[in-house]
């Protein structure tokens, strides 16, 4: 029995020794465990701080200078030609003509930006351009006649142009980012244009001169519009660069040229209906207000 006591003393405490150090070993696996969960967390949030310093702030204020090119898509339309005396003239097939032309464009603009979700971003923006843009032509549409009592053909026709300034435009933009420092975005809105329409006609004082008189008119006015376009922009510290494309369409300015004067034998009125449509092309830098 002594010997058997003995060898139970002797197991006993190595059996709690084998449990201690299994317990320890375990204690210590935990520990690591523990401080490694807690340093990836440290990481995780430095990472995600440095993201987010990384990651550019589209919201807030933003003014810039934009450079381009605008197409003036116009269509000039000519009708009521000599109205008093329609009934001996011949009528002119080609009544309608393109005064298309192109001008490089110089603008400036300023919007607001902000955030609907951190994907989708909303604002507003106006903005306002200057470009050279006219276009003449001999004949005018529609006057390409010649009398039908007396068959000859008149010589000496009217001379007509169409020219564009300045335009603006306030709009609403919606646009999406495709990455952390590029928006892709579509832009809709009101517009104005000033066109200005010209016609003069030489007279000599022959019979086959198409002008009884000699004229030299101008109509000027600003013509309100919509406008639709997109482009793309890329961020780099506070400055937004882009590239932008905008179609207008200003309808249909019309106006009566040549004063009728009921002494002379010929009427040289004329009514001229010009439909002004215009592309605009653009790359811009801009400068975001504020903070980055």
């Amino acid at each position: 029995m002594s010997s058997f006591g003995a060898l139970s003393n002797i197991r006993g405490p190595v059996t709690d020794g084998v449990t201690e150090t299994r317990l320890d070993h375990v204690m210590r696996k935990l520990v690591v465990l523990g401080m490694s969960i807690v340093a990836l967390a440290i990481m995780d949030s430095r990472v995600q701080a440095q993201a987010a310093a990384a990651s550019p702030n589209w919201a807030g204020y933003y003014v810039g200078l934009s450079i381009g090119g605008r197409w003036a898509d116009n269509t000039w339309k000519t009708t009521n030609v000599s109205p008093t005396l329609a009934s001996i003239l011949s009528t002119d097939p080609n009544s309608s003509a393109a005064l298309d032309n192109f001008a490089a464009r110089f603008g400036g603009y300023l919007g607001y930006n902000w955030y609907v979700t951190p994907i989708w971003i909303a604002g507003i923006e106006a903005d306002i351009g200057w470009a050279n843009n006219g276009k003449s032509r001999t004949p005018i549409p529609g006057t390409v006649q010649s009398d039908i009592t007396v068959p000859f053909a008149y010589i000496n026709q009217p001379r007509g142009s169409v020219s564009e300034n300045w335009d603006a435009s306030i709009r609403g933009r919606i646009g999406a980012l495709i990455m952390p420092d590029a928006l892709l975005f579509a832009t809709a809105g009101v517009a104005w244009q000033q066109i200005e329409l010209a016609g003069r006609c030489f007279a000599s004082g022959g019979a086959t001169d198409w002008c009884t008189l000699p004229h030299n008119e101008t109509h000027a006015t600003t013509r309100l519009g919509w406008t639709i376009g997109g482009g793309v922009e890329r961020m780099i510290g506070n400055w937004i660069m882009r590239a932008e494309y905008r179609y207008a369409d200003f309808g249909t300015f019309s106006r009566t040229f040549f004063t009728f004067n009921p002494s002379v034998p010929f009427d040289d009125r004329l009514t001229a209906n010009v439909t002004a449509r215009t592309h605009t092309a653009s790359f811009g830098i801009a400068y975001k207000l504020g903070g980055p």
